[in-house]
């Protein structure tokens, strides 16, 4: 105490008899009790001294303690109370909350962001950057009030700290609370339920934490709490409102009731989270139904014990279905776009020669759709190569690409693209160690039969090119070798020309990404002159004409490219038939 103010008995009494239940109150252990006692003293003393007080009353102070919430019950009728002993049992108290307050939480925070463990087999917890924050904030908030230091700090941040930390591990507590009777069968079995019980017993030690501050403050501290609590629960709300609604519209639209369906939809269509939207498209990939954000569990989560209770399979799923939904609402198709971004990219786990990331199911191998896009899976390089005709009114452009897989796996290369309008594949090239292969035709039976065989099966090098529809050929490659290894092929096209015009081929859907600096270099050649868009012109070249030029990548993904030629097509045109007998011509155009 402050030497220079003096203090009656009464006065002196009184203090102690609150400092003394105060302490009691907070039963950690008497080191944090003692500087829980150095903290209302120096409040007290802070302001005495601001009124410039010399003699202290036993009413002053009876103020003082009423300001700061008052004598704790039953204190009256324990007037010698003392800070309980520093024993076992609350170094054991101290332990449990460092423990499960900063230690655990801790690790398994870390074991996410690295390996994404969690969002691999559940769902996501740490959805975007901002639930990265939330996190850490509990963990390194209850760290700071552990520590002495935070006793120096206002009463008021400390109570809105708390109330943002309760806000957030009860938010956490419940998501896994679904998982308690699995955690607890793992814990007894094999040791590791302790990771998805974490969330609820930080919740509890976060709880205990904090209420050990609420004992040095003022009453204002509930007050002050309350005001956290709420400010974070709003701002987890407008974390999580767009994609649960956003689920909820998805859920209505995939009922088998048509007028709930349809419903469902303007829902979408009038507003919807296109990142929540296309995570739905990629959900059930594995095998399984999980694998989804926080909205998704918070829709369907607690009915992870279903399958237990019941022979109901857990969450009637379609991913084909949520796929049609995707292109019903925004006009896209789900792998035209960059899969959905998630924070817990992965790679600190190894299963054999593969990491945690790297365990992306293909699902659709050697089948008949494009499917989900892989990740670490591009093409690198683009090039078109063509000729253009007026004379016989004929085009043809061949397609070269090279695939790049990052993973440490093999992965399938596959698109689905659109010819130039009434275009056939007339030529495919595989690269197979450096020496271009050409293609045989055969029926699409034979083909696919023998690509199952030679790419599925005997892992070596063919490509496939099949038609799905009028204009369009799903073209599959396999395998892209891991670790950086390389694929190339080379698809060639004919077409007519239609009112001089031929337009240039593009994807419609892949389930590759485009290297970020990714262009395509075109080259055309033709026996008279020729435009590119009807604006960049072609120019002399020996004895006819040539166009270079490189466009973006994205211009490969929309229709719009074509090349003009504005002369007009002979009555008849000739060319010589490879096939046919030596000297012999067949009449191409008439």
């Amino acid at each position: 105490m402050n030497t220079k103010m003096k203090w009656t008995e009464s006065a002196l009494n009184r203090w102690e008899q609150f400092l003394s239940a105060k302490t009691w109150a907070f039963r950690f252990d008497s080191e944090i009790a003692n500087e829980l006692r150095e903290d209302l003293n120096l409040h007290l003393e802070e302001e005495l001294a601001e009124e410039g007080c010399e003699l202290i009353s036993r009413e002053r102070i009876d103020q003082a303690i009423a300001a700061l919430g008052g004598i704790p019950d039953k204190a009256e009728d324990t007037p010698e109370l003392s800070p309980p002993p520093k024993n076992f049992a609350s170094k054991f108290k101290r332990i449990l909350a460092i423990l499960f307050g900063v230690v655990l939480p801790l690790g398994v925070f870390t074991l996410e962001i690295l390996t994404g463990f969690c969002g691999s087999v559940f769902f996501d917890p740490l959805t975007t950057w901002f639930h990265v924050v939330l996190v850490a904030l509990v963990v390194f908030g209850n760290w700071w009030l552990l520590t002495a230091r935070s006793h120096q700090a206002s009463p008021r941040l400390r109570a809105l700290l708390s109330g943002a930390m309760m806000a957030i591990s009860g938010f956490y507590a419940l998501l896994f609370v679904p998982l308690i009777p699995m955690s607890c069968v793992a814990l007894i079995f094999f040791g590791i339920g302790f990771i998805s019980l974490t969330p609820v017993l930080n919740m509890i030690a976060t709880w205990k934490i904090t209420r050990c501050h609420q004992y040095s403050c003022s009453a204002k501290w509930g007050s002050w709490w309350k005001q956290g609590l709420i400010a974070t629960l709003l701002i987890i709300f407008s974390l999580e409102a767009a994609p649960i609604w956003t689920r909820i519209g998805l859920s209505r639209a995939l009922s088998q009731k048509e007028s709930t369906s349809e419903r469902g939809v303007a829902q979408l269509r009038l507003f919807h989270s296109q990142k929540t939207l296309l995570r739905a498209c990629y959900e059930g990939n594995r095998g399984t139904s999980m694998s989804t954000d926080i909205s998704g569990w918070l829709m369907d989560g607690w009915q992870l014990m279903l399958p237990n209770l019941w022979d109901n399979s857990f969450r009637n799923f379609s991913s084909e279905q949520t796929r049609e939904i995707y292109y019903r609402v925004t006009g896209l198709t789900y792998n035209s776009q960059s899969p959905p971004s998630f924070v817990s990219k992965g790679g600190g786990l190894r299963s054999g020669n593969e990491s945690w990331g790297d365990m992306q199911w293909d699902d659709h191998l050697g089948g008949d759709q494009v499917a989900v896009r892989l990740a670490n899976l591009d093409l690198t390089q683009s090039r078109i190569d063509g000729h253009i005709d007026a004379k016989s009114g004929l085009a043809y452009q061949e397609w070269t690409m090279v695939f790049r897989n990052e993973n440490s796996s093999t992965r399938e290369a596959r698109m689905q693209m659109l010819l130039p309008e009434d275009g056939v594949v007339s030529r495919v090239t595989l690269w197979v160690n450096g020496e271009p292969r050409e293609a045989a035709f055969s029926s699409k039976s034979k083909v696919k039969a023998a690509y199952q065989s030679v790419a599925v099966r005997q892992q070596r090098d063919p490509v496939l090119v099949t038609a799905t529809g009028p204009g369009r050929v799903l073209v599959q490659c396999f395998p892209v070798p891991a670790n950086g290894g390389e694929m190339k092929i080379r698809i060639g096209m004919t077409a007519p020309l239609k009112r001089g015009k031929v337009a240039m081929p593009l994807l419609l859907e892949q389930n590759f990404g485009l290297d970020a600096k990714l262009e395509t270099s075109v080259w055309m050649q033709g026996p008279e002159q020729f435009s590119y868009q009807g604006k960049k012109g072609s120019h002399q070249d020996g004895a006819g004409q040539s166009l270079q030029l490189k466009i973006p990548a994205s211009t490969m993904l929309q229709e719009g490219s074509y090349f003009t030629c504005e002369s007009q097509p002979a009555n008849a045109a000739w060319c010589h038939d490879r096939f046919a007998q030596e000297g012999e011509e067949i009449l191409m155009r008439t």
